[in-house]
C-alpha cells in the first residue's frame, strides 16, 4: 500500500489519530453521517476518505471500508449475526473484484480503534514497471 506525496500530506496518521479519536470525542465511525454505499442491519460500507493510491504495485480504482455499526475493536468482539453479515458483505465485494484487508486490534498503523475492513479495487492491467523511491528507514532496538 502506498499513497502519493500529495495524498500523504492530507493524511497524517498522528494528527488524524489525535483529532479523530480521543477519549473525549466520539468514534468517527460510530458518529459518521456519510451516506453509505451499502447499509445492512449490522454492517455499513463507506468510501475511505484517505484512500491508497497504489496497492500490490497497481493503481487503486476504488477504496471502501466495511464497518460494524456497533463499536468493537476486533473481529472477535462481533456477535454471530454481525460476523455472518460481515462475511456476506466481504464475499459480495470480493466477487466484484475487491481485495480484502484488515489490521489487527493493536496495530500501531491503525488510525481509528473501531474494527473495519478495507475493500480495495485495483486496475486489472499489471504494470510493466513500478519505481518506488524513498529514503531508507531503519529502526534500532537495544
Amino acid at each position: 500500500m502506498y499513497r502519493k506525496r500529495k495524498t500523504k500530506k492530507r493524511y497524517n496518521p498522528d494528527k488524524t489519530r489525535k483529532s479523530l479519536y480521543s477519549k473525549s470525542k466520539p468514534c468517527p465511525f460510530c458518529d459518521d453521517k456519510a451516506k453509505p454505499k451499502y447499509q445492512g442491519k449490522y454492517i455499513k460500507v463507506l468510501d475511505n476518505i484517505y484512500s491508497y493510491d497504489f496497492w500490490e504495485m497497481s493503481r487503486v480504482k476504488d477504496h471502501l471500508m466495511a464497518i460494524p455499526m456497533r463499536h468493537v475493536e476486533s473481529l472477535s468482539e462481533l456477535n454471530d449475526k454481525e460476523k455472518i453479515e460481515m462475511i456476506e458483505v466481504l464475499a459480495k465485494y470480493e466477487k466484484q473484484g475487491y481485495n480484502i484487508y484488515a489490521r489487527e486490534k493493536d496495530n500501531k498503523i491503525k488510525t481509528v480503534p473501531h474494527y473495519h475492513v478495507h475493500l480495495i479495487k485495483i486496475e486489472s492491467k499489471k504494470p510493466r514497471a513500478f519505481l518506488f523511491i524513498r529514503k531508507p528507514y531503519f529502526t534500532w532496538k537495544y
